[in-house]
């Protein structure tokens, strides 16, 4: 038994809580692990919840691990259950004139004030594309050069599937290194990793580099958000599938797209808003308009934005069906030899806040198209009319969605001239 006494330093109960986690775990855990995580389980769960009940002499909940994961949240919770000897030293004097005890590293949340501008820290892109593009130079100077990164699918990525062939057997691929990532670092066990959506990777190392000025553990608990564009087709269901139900308990949520995002905020203790949007090409800019609207409402003071897409066999065999892709393997967006366009993956990530940086963003708008000619079919005047709506607040700099094709070219191109 620990009396209250010895409770006052901070460390102390840090280090008796370590204890009672040695004791039922069997195993030293760090402070920022999750607990149920490093393999506590329900009964574990409660029987770590009594001896800490019993230690610090307190009533705890048997839903403490839920609220408070980690040794160091736990232990920063029971300090302020612990009654304190009250002194000169330990006393703060409130409005009213009366003196209640000190708590040392009590945090008061206010909402944040809504704010008129948002800006862009081009400094801090990252990028995991094909090419070895990893940030805004190598993607400016990759766009300079004209470099091709288009090939025939790797044999490696087939893994017994019948390689592609037509428009669909070209693709603009990651270096197989993209993909050997690693997942200790974020804490992610080896069967957990080969359960994952190969995206989940590449949305955690990428999105970390953009946000690396910050160490993980001053990251946690802050309140930036997160936004993930992300179209539907992955291959985390494929990945899942090669692995038998019984030996993982995480082929559930591997082929998730909320989990990309999810699983982000969660490791590195995010607090702020966090998302994936699906919708189809325009995914990524959507999840930026996202942002940008969560920030100006105050809604979070920063936020990471990131896109990310893997390519799968069925997914390209499908819009090769479908006469969506290139048959020379190229794209050729506004130019008279367009004829499809040529699939690739990868993962960019930018960062989004309140404070003033480089870039300021004008402003962003986000429409749906209405009556089209079919389901995949932009309609030229829905266009023009987002686009009036972004220059009503942004002026002149635009970007236009280059498909490759011979019908949807012209209709960006038009919406976009009729502006200028």
């Amino acid at each position: 038994m620990v009396s209250h006494r010895t409770m006052q330093n901070a460390s102390a109960v840090i280090d008796t809580t370590s204890a009672a986690v040695l004791e039922v775990l069997g195993t030293k855990v760090t402070v920022d692990t999750p607990l149920m995580s490093a393999g506590l389980d329900s009964i574990a769960v409660t029987d770590l919840v009594n001896v800490l009940s019993k230690r610090f002499e307190i009533e705890l909940p048997p839903t403490l691990l839920f609220d408070h994961p980690t040794i160091g949240s736990v232990a920063t919770h029971i300090t302020t259950l612990l009654p304190m000897e009250i002194s000169k030293e330990s006393v703060v004097e409130t409005r009213e004139g009366t003196l209640t005890p000190a708590i040392a590293g009590a945090i008061v949340a206010h909402p944040a004030a809504p704010q008129d501008q948002v800006f862009l820290s081009s400094h801090r892109m990252r990028f995991t594309l094909p090419g070895a593009c990893c940030d805004a130079l190598g993607l400016r100077e990759l766009g300079l050069r004209a470099w091709s990164t288009n090939s025939h699918w790797p044999i490696s990525r087939l893994a017994g599937i019948e390689s592609p062939t037509s428009t669909a057997a070209y693709g603009s691929f990651l270096a197989p290194d993209a993909f050997a990532s690693d997942a200790a670092f974020f804490g992610i066990s080896r069967t957990e990793a080969r359960a994952m959506d190969p995206m989940a990777m590449l949305v955690l190392e990428t999105t970390y580099g953009a946000l690396s000025s910050t160490s993980r553990a001053d990251l946690a608990n802050k309140p930036i958000g997160f936004f993930l564009g992300s179209c539907g087709w992955t291959g985390g269901q494929e990945n899942a599938s090669k692995i038998p139900k019984a030996t993982s308990v995480y082929s559930g949520t591997s082929g998730a797209l909320s989990v990309l995002s999810g699983r982000l905020s969660y490791t590195l203790g995010l607090t702020g808003p966090c998302q994936t949007t699906d919708t189809a090409c325009s995914s990524s800019l959507v999840a930026a308009h996202q942002a940008v609207s969560a920030l100006k409402l105050g809604e979070s003071p920063a936020a990471a934005v990131a896109g990310v897409g893997v390519l799968t066999v069925s997914v390209s065999v499908a819009f090769s069906a479908a006469g969506m892709l290139s048959a020379l393997g190229r794209c050729h967006t506004f130019d008279r030899r367009a004829d499809g366009y040529c699939r690739g993956e990868g993962c960019g990530a930018f960062y989004f806040s309140t404070e003033a940086d480089d870039v300021a963003v004008s402003g962003t708008a986000v429409q749906q198209d209405g009556p089209s000619a079919s389901l995949t079919a932009p309609n030229g005047t829905s266009q023009q009319r987002l686009i009036e709506a972004v220059k009503a607040g942004s002026g002149p700099s635009l970007e236009a969605h280059g498909t490759g094709t011979a019908l949807g070219d012209p209709i960006e191109v038009c919406a976009y001239f009729l502006f200028l």
